[in-house]
């Protein structure tokens, strides 16, 4: 026994399975071979027993799992990983043992150090000459290679996320246009009548009036918020407001966290800083839906969830998001971070969304930590850095109305839907002469014939001929018309009109149109002229 124990401690692996009896070599020298073969052999290579030990392994294997050959030897997976790992890697094992068959698959591995990997385990049944089988297996590291698939999914994801989202908007945003300003002038008109007759009918149809704009608007919010993750597909970087990201996230997962916590904002100054609005907003719903889901169900009111905004000393922009919920386990704070490393239940998330918006946050310069007590909560601290670009222009369309003229203008709306051509002849048409065209084509025509402009609202996206068809065609016979246009875009989703709309100087409104907003626009076109 003694002999055997020494052979197998000077040859390792060969020299172990002989022991059991199942591959004995005629010849010391012919297992020193072998030994030295498996040991080049840069995968981990192992050998189990019927029982599920390890009775065989390369130095490969030694420095994957971070044991001494003496602490792995006839051990099995339940002495070194969490229990649930090794009931699947013995559920696997006594799969290959019973059917024989070569066996190939991936499987979570939390190793010595703690830090959860993906692993690609071939398995086959070797015999030895007396008959008894034993389990092969070679493994392979394929975690990098998981985290560049998920990517890659994710991005396709948030792709068709965000072409979806731009469908929506661009559907969307043609109606709210035309409804919220019909009920502008219908709430004009009523309160109008309201001030000259007191009838209580015409009051409840004003306070009616009111309340359905209140809801157009909150309509639109949303479709504002939702265009923005229609840029997900291309990464696109310039300066944003961090407030306004969050803000989005808040409003986007809002039914997620009412049903759990109390949310309270507290937003200081902020530097804004230069970032992918899309992607940072996908870190903020990610840790907001994270914190509402360490919160139990019921009780939203004992429960709270707090974001924050503000500046470091460095005069960093800094947002916290805290919870009042379960807390992180200290053993798993330094692991969050990694792929697939999840707390949560099996099958509830696939532990990628920390590892990913830990990317996000990094390849945009900043730091995401994070500060964790178990049972009584964490705090998730995002920091950016300011830009150093100046500060974000006003909104395309602000302007000067200070200085004012009385002259009607003339007007050429080109939009094909036409309610909101009549929309926007009904609300100008008080101080200016508005003329309707439903399609490009229609809009040369009338500028064909002879018709001048002082201003021309032009539909973006339109079929056959769009916005940019229009600018480029004025451009060649009318080019003082060409400037003269003022782009309206209810989501300019594809990239060709994106380039477009970066490129000119021409003023760009966002449908739906705020009506005050449009008429001072028009107004001060008009005076320019």
């Amino acid at each position: 026994m003694e002999d055997a124990e020494s052979k197998e401690q000077q040859h390792g692996p060969a020299s172990a399975v002989q022991n059991a009896g199942s591959f004995g070599a005629s010849a010391e020298a012919d297992g020193a071979l072998l030994t030295s073969v498996l040991d080049a052999i840069p995968d981990p290579i192992f050998v189990k027993d019927k029982d599920h030990r390890w009775i065989a392994f390369n130095d490969a294997f030694c420095t994957f799992m971070g044991r001494t050959r003496a602490e792995l030897h006839l051990k099995s997976d339940y002495d070194f990983l969490p229990k649930q790992q090794a009931d699947v890697f013995w559920a696997k094992d006594e799969l290959v043992f019973r059917t024989e068959t070569t066996n190939e698959n991936e499987e979570e591995l939390t190793d010595a150090a703690g830090v959860t990997r993906v692993v690609s385990t071939k398995k086959a049944v070797a015999r030895g000459v007396d008959g008894s089988k034993v389990l092969v297996g070679i493994i392979r590291d394929v975690t990098e290679r998981r985290r560049l698939q998920t990517q890659v999914v994710l991005g396709d994801r948030l792709a068709s996320v965000g072409t979806l989202a731009a469908g929506v908007a661009h559907e969307l945003n043609g109606p709210l246009a035309y409804v919220l300003s019909n009920l502008e002038l219908a709430g004009e008109a009523l309160r109008d009548v309201a001030s000259s007759m007191q009838s209580p009918i015409v009051r409840e149809l004003v306070d009616a009036v009111a309340d359905a704009r209140d809801g157009a608007e909150r309509m639109r919010r949303i479709v504002r918020e939702l265009r923005i993750f229609a840029r997900a597909r291309d990464e696109r970087r310039e300066i944003v407001s961090l407030r306004r990201v969050i803000e989005v996230a808040t409003n986007m997962t809002m039914n997620e966290l009412r049903h759990r916590a109390t949310l309270v904002t507290n937003y200081g100054p902020a530097p804004e800083i230069v970032a992918d609005e899309s992607r940072l907003a996908q870190v903020f719903i990610n840790l907001l839906v994270n914190a509402a889901q360490s919160i139990p169900d019921g009780h939203a009111d004992r429960n709270e969830i707090r974001v924050t905004l503000s500046t470091d000393v460095e005069g960093r922009a800094v947002a916290e998001v805290s919870d009042t919920g379960c807390g992180i386990p200290r053993d798993a704070q330094s692991r969050i971070w990694d792929p697939f490393f999840t707390t949560k239940p099996i099958g509830v998330g696939p532990g990628l969304g920390l590892s990913i918006c830990h990317e996000i946050v990094t390849s945009m310069g900043g730091t995401i930590g994070v500060e964790s007590e178990p049972g009584k909560g964490s705090t998730f601290r995002v920091v950016l850095p300011a830009s150093q670009k100046g500060t974000l222009a006003p909104p395309s369309g602000v302007v000067d109305t200070s200085a004012g003229s009385a002259r009607r203008g003339r007007v050429l709306v080109i939009d094909d839907d036409p309610k909101v051509g009549i929309a926007l002849k009904r609300t100008l048409s008080r101080d200016h002469d508005v003329v309707l065209a439903v399609s490009g084509d229609e809009a040369l025509r009338i500028v064909r014939e002879g018709a001048t402009f002082d201003v021309v609202l032009c539909d973006v996206m339109m079929p056959v001929m769009n916005g940019m068809d229009v600018y480029a065609a004025f451009e060649a016979m009318a080019p003082a018309l060409a400037d003269a246009i003022v782009f309206m875009t209810g989501g300019a989703f594809s990239q060709a009109a994106r380039e477009f709309l970066a490129s000119v100087r021409n003023t760009k409104v966002e449908k739906p149109f705020d009506v005050p907003a449009i008429r001072a626009l028009v107004k001060e076109r008009v005076r320019r002229r």
